[in-house]
């Protein structure tokens, strides 16, 4: 995080010197909320132990921070580039068994996309790849166990191998993860002018993944084994 912050102020001081020199570069700061779209929706299989397993996901909000800079190559046309930092959240509800999860797993990226743009007055769309790098991937929830049915002991006997009904962990799964992932954006949004030096901007973008996050020395121990990672985002910015 400390890396991606020293990135962004590096950007800003860059960009504030080349936009003072060429005023067809412009940069500016978005933020908002990403809306994570499964790759999967539903998953049916057999664990380990012939249990059945179904696992279903859903979509979870996180959030967004953005440097942005963007060139003028005609009135009408731009490239556009920067440091997006975003966390990428889905629900997740399994069962296999008389063992119930219910969680969230995370993975936090730094994208640095390329895009081309098109403008129509206040409006403009763009598209185009983007390179992800893979900060942090992590799982957390509550494992419920039904212990009906199960062999207890009596009262006035303990054992080391008793079971808590009620399981809370939260789980490091950066080393599951390949380091870089790359994607496709589009993007629309709208401008509108704040003062005479600032406008402010709305946008929404579409990130879709093209490749697993998955690491494929893990495939044998992960379920899911192959997972892309796609999100909308939704956000306000300050264009300069």
């Amino acid at each position: 995080m400390k890396y991606s912050l020293f990135l962004f102020f590096v950007f800003i001081i860059t960009t504030d010197i080349c936009s003072q020199e060429n005023k067809r570069l412009n940069y500016q700061i978005n933020a908002g909320t990403s809306l994570s779209v499964p790759h999967k929706k539903k998953i049916n299989t057999l664990t380990m132990t012939e249990d059945q397993l179904y696992i279903e996901y859903s979509a979870a909000f996180g959030y967004f921070l953005e440097i942005m800079a963007s060139y003028d190559l005609t009135e009408k046309s731009y490239l556009m580039t920067g440091f997006n930092y975003n966390t990428n959240t889905t629900s997740i509800y399994e069962k296999a068994g008389a063992i119930e999860n219910k969680g969230e797993k995370t993975t936090s990226y730094i994208n640095v996309p390329l895009l081309f743009g098109l403008r129509s007055r206040n409006m403009s769309l763009a598209a185009g790849p983007y390179l992800g790098f893979v900060i942090r991937a992590k799982e957390k929830g509550t494992i419920y166990i039904d212990t009906t049915g199960l062999i207890t002991l009596p009262e006035n006997e303990s054992s080391s191998l008793s079971i808590d009904p009620v399981q809370d962990y939260d789980r490091d799964m950066t080393g599951s993860y390949k380091s870089i992932a790359t994607g496709l954006s589009a993007q629309i949004d709208y401008t509108f002018k704040l003062s005479d030096k600032l406008n402010g901007v709305f946008l929404t973008r579409f990130n879709y993944g093209l490749t697993s996050v998955l690491e494929e020395d893990e495939l044998s121990m992960l379920i899911p084994d192959y997972w892309k990672d796609h999100s909308v985002i939704f956000g306000f910015g300050i264009k300069l």
